[in-house]
């Protein structure tokens, strides 16, 4: 078995680490403080030393590709805008060597195309949609004159610029890693009955089961699933 390890931030850790210790592959994952070797950019000015809430995780990327981790870390917080705590829980991923961050950097510009190809393909939609609704019109509507009229108003997709392609993720070297307080390891496995497990966890593993069930063990599914049905009980 082969192991790596990558760090993230964007959110609680407590969230973080039951995100990615739901995932098949995943050997380890620790919650606590990472010291980034680069600045972070923070409410658009860069820093030194900032001390960011994270995860490490440890995994075998035979089992679970490093795509996969950047995919699911995207999915699950607010990584493509501002917000009030991002000072706090700023958007990365943390790397030890430059292989690491090229396959990083790698998933998050292929994440972000894939986005753009969505919303260009909705928009051809809607304005496919808005062509096939009647309109009061003074003359006939041929079918050249639809096509000519879509080819001049939908524009072709476009590339995203590196800058977009990133998003608000941040690609960082690790410099330093503190541990948070043992005792509350493994936070939401050990008690998912907890107020805040089911308020905040537990939503964000219902959309982890949603886009990746495939990735989750049975006995997690389990557990995910038990917390739904208290969290949302059927009438």
């Amino acid at each position: 078995m082969r192991t790596e390890i990558l760090g993230f931030s964007g959110g609680c850790y407590w969230c973080m680490e039951a995100m990615f210790r739901s995932l098949r592959g995943v050997t380890k994952v620790l919650p606590g403080w990472i010291t980034p070797r680069d600045r972070v950019m923070v409410d658009s000015v860069l820093v030194n030393g900032v001390l960011t809430e994270s995860v490490l995780v440890w995994f075998d990327p035979d089992v679970i590709p490093i795509e996969s981790l950047v995919a699911i870390h995207q999915l699950t917080h607010n990584s493509s805008s501002s917000h009030v705590r991002r000072s706090r829980y700023p958007s990365a991923v943390y790397v030890y060597h430059g292989e690491q961050y090229c396959a990083v950097e790698k998933a998050l510009n292929e994440l972000a195309l894939q986005n753009d190809n969505r919303n260009h393909v909705r928009a051809l939609q809607h304005r496919q949609a808005s062509l096939s609704q009647p309109t009061a019109i003074s003359a006939p509507v041929t079918l050249s004159s639809q096509i000519a009229s879509s080819t001049r108003m939908v524009s072709p997709p476009r590339m995203a610029s590196p800058a977009r392609m990133l998003s608000m993720t941040q690609i960082l070297m690790i410099r330093r890693f503190t541990s948070s307080d043992p005792g509350m390891h493994d936070y939401y496995y050990a008690n998912p009955d907890r107020p805040f497990c089911n308020v905040y966890i537990t939503p964000k593993l219902s959309r982890l089961l949603t886009h990746y069930r495939e990735l989750v063990p049975d006995d997690k599914q389990t557990v995910i699933a038990a917390q739904q049905a208290i969290k949302n009980p059927k009438k």
